[in-house]
């Protein structure tokens, strides 16, 4: 378990919670600094944090709490960006795929269609196969990677900034689903890192 813990104003760590105890009987970590780790949903004084473990006393007011603890925020945005940054890559490279995917299925529409009239016994499932990826069930699919794609890269780049939470989650879950994405072999371990980070509960506090 990585934690977090504010000194003078600045975060640091991330540290085990072996070596944030250490730190709270060195001194270095108070009673009333601001520590956090995964799970929580806001930041704490280490004595609620870790009841029972021992730190020095705080060397200052309670007013000193509050102004130590407000650079947390930007703080807690600045990690929360660093943890979503990679799945927000990986669901904007699903949506380039899922486009890509789209062009390829289009050019292949709009070529001649192959003479199939004389495959040897056995190999009718080639022409069944070559009629279903020209009809309407690839442009419907074709439609549904379109939107997806656009989707996930527009979702992609909020998640970047913090912003629109609910379009991630979709996103997220979109690419999960293997008959919407153009590369299930992709978008599922992309879609469900995603959303873990997504569900994170200090991770969409940040969000906006």
């Amino acid at each position: 378990m990585n934690w977090y813990y504010v000194e003078n104003g600045q975060q640091k760590g991330p540290v085990t919670q072996d070596q944030l105890d250490e730190l709270a009987r060195q001194g270095t970590i108070k009673a009333d600094s601001l520590v956090w780790t995964d799970g929580m949903a806001n930041w704490l004084p280490y004595s609620q944090a870790r009841p029972g473990s021992g730190a020095a006393p705080a060397a200052a007011a309670t007013g000193a709490v509050y102004a130590s603890a407000m650079p947390v925020g930007l703080d807690a945005d600045a990690l929360a960006k660093q943890k979503v940054s990679g799945p927000a890559v990986g669901i904007i490279v699903c949506g380039a795929l899922g486009l890509a995917g789209v062009l390829f299925s289009l050019l292949g529409l709009l070529a001649p269609a192959p003479d199939l009239s004389q495959l040897p016994p056995g190999m009718e499932w080639v022409k069944t196969w070559t009629e279903m990826s020209r009809g309407p069930i690839a442009i419907a699919s074709a439609i549904v990677n379109l939107s997806v794609g656009i989707l996930s890269i527009v979702a992609g780049l909020k998640m970047k900034r913090l912003t629109g939470h609910g379009l991630a989650v979709a996103a997220a879950i979109l690419n999960i689903i293997p008959l919407t994405n153009g590369c299930c072999c992709v978008g599922l371990p992309i879609g469900i890192w995603a959303l873990v980070v997504l569900m994170n509960a200090q991770v969409k506090s940040s969000f906006r």
